[in-house]
């Protein structure tokens, strides 16, 4: 097992290869950066930016399958090449980037397969390019301060603790980080689902639809934030060892923001299918703004768990200021948002009688 200090210390493993896998890995790829290892990380970016893109026109095509396959091939591949890379004891920083971009070049191409067969044949001239483009613009800048804004929000801890508390303090935070996150995997699918709901259909039916996965989120991930608040502490020695115990009282306390954010990312699908409002891009430079301002008082006097603190404290407040929105907007209280009723149980139980039923007769 790496000290924490080792697992910090390649942000790029960590960017690549997540948290799970950087004790064993890191120790491969130390010391392996070179002049050539920045413009090939910018052109990685570059394509990672282009797939998600073309992902959302899935999304705005009402496919999902197509998302969801393009996602599973760029992941599969990466992991897939990682582990022949290992195998092979080649496992070189410049290699790992290379089935980085293999995996993100064909995720990209089955999606844009994907587009080519659903779309209909168009004569591209100069004017169809050019029509709309300032109203395009204005959405896809807003999308892009919104979508920065919450990524440096989300890794703020990660970029700015070790020139102030040290390496060993981001790996301690970036562990606890790692179990954290996977309260918000689920609810970022559904999210990306519910935008393309939004995007087509802004009734009242598609408002209620998010309000109703969004409960169902709640009731899931908030039970699991107490219990990570209850053993957290324990649980992070238990799987890292005792070198990782700091990271244990880190998730103590980061837990509920992550729980907050879980469910934020649901709610905020409406606010994202409705072209990135104020609310959307302001909320998310005002969440950042907070965090900044919490992690300058806080971080002198409590350390890591201090930057915890002012992280739940980002993510919650992120969360109060969706709901007060659409609220106000339309008419959704916080009960409505946050808290499963006795028809959500029904329609759950329904669903899944009808998804077994199927099974059953297909087979």
């Amino acid at each position: 097992m790496s000290c924490p200090r080792e697992v910090a210390a390649d942000p790029v493993a960590s960017f690549c290869l997540g948290g799970a896998l950087l004790g064993p890995l890191e120790r491969n790829l130390r010391g392996q950066a070179s002049p050539q290892i920045v413009p090939l990380l910018l052109a990685l970016i570059t394509l990672e930016t282009a797939a998600q893109l073309v992902r959302g026109i899935n999304l705005g095509q009402h496919h999902v399958t197509a998302y969801n396959v393009a996602t599973l091939v760029q992941r599969g591949v990466l992991l897939g090449g990682v582990v022949a890379l290992t195998l092979a004891r080649s496992l070189v920083l410049p290699r790992v980037l290379l089935s980085w971009g293999i995996a993100t070049a064909l995720s990209l191409a089955v999606s844009g397969v994907w587009i080519w067969w659903r779309s209909p044949a168009v004569t591209m001239s100069a004017c169809h390019l050019l029509k709309g483009w300032q109203v395009s613009f204005a959405r896809g800048f807003r999308a892009l301060i919104t979508i920065t804004a919450t990524f440096v929000l989300l890794r703020f801890d990660w970029w700015v603790l070790g020139p102030v508390l040290g390496s060993k303090a981001v790996g301690q935070i970036s562990v606890a980080t790692a179990i954290a996150e996977w309260l918000w995997y689920v609810p970022t699918i559904l999210g990306s689902i519910l935008f393309a709901l939004v995007a087509a259909d802004r009734s009242d039916a598609a408002v209620w639809k998010v309000a109703r996965a969004t409960r169902g989120v709640a009731a899931v991930v908030l039970p699991v934030a107490v219990i990570l608040m209850l053993v957290g502490r324990y649980l992070v020695p238990a799987i890292y060892g005792d070198a990782y115990r700091e990271a244990g009282r880190v998730l103590v306390v980061l837990a509920p923001g992550v729980a907050a954010i879980a469910v934020h990312l649901v709610a905020d699908s409406y606010f994202a299918g409705s072209g990135f409002p104020l609310v959307s891009w302001a909320g998310a430079l005002g969440a950042l703004g907070v965090k900044v301002l919490l992690n300058a008082l806080l971080v002198p006097i409590a350390g890591i768990l201090g930057a915890a603190a002012a992280t739940s404290t980002a993510y919650s407040c992120l969360l109060a200021l969706k709901v007060w929105r659409l609220g106000r907007e339309r008419g959704v209280s916080a009960r409505d948002l946050l808290v499963l009723n006795r028809g959500d149980i029904t329609y759950g139980l329904t669903a899944a009688r009808a998804w077994v039923g199927e099974r059953v007769h297909s087979a």
